[in-house]
């Protein structure tokens, strides 16, 4: 399971503070346990503005290490945001 956490209780309300950076979650529901936890750089996400809202994933190849997370940025600035699995690295396009 893949979970987005955009690190605010309302993202709505600039007067809450930031309760963590964004970040991206990777849970084995079958083993129950964490896999992988990502969190964006401020360049990618800013922690102040991002609103990272839907998520694709590209897991067409067999190995995770081909895997890909497609995230939208629905903040004014707009974005797409990719996470590669493998590099566990985030770019904004």
């Amino acid at each position: 399971m893949w979970i987005i956490d955009n690190g605010r209780m309302n993202i709505f309300d600039p007067n809450l503070p930031q309760l963590c950076p964004p970040k991206l979650l990777v849970y084995d529901i079958r083993k129950r346990r964490m896999v992988r936890v990502h969190t964006f750089p401020n360049d990618v996400a800013s922690n102040s503005t991002a609103f990272l809202n839907d998520i694709v994933i590209d897991s067409s190849a067999d190995d995770s290490d081909e895997w890909f997370a497609y995230i939208s940025d629905s903040s004014r600035a707009g974005a797409i945001v990719v996470y590669d699995y493998k590099q566990d690295r985030s770019h904004r396009y």
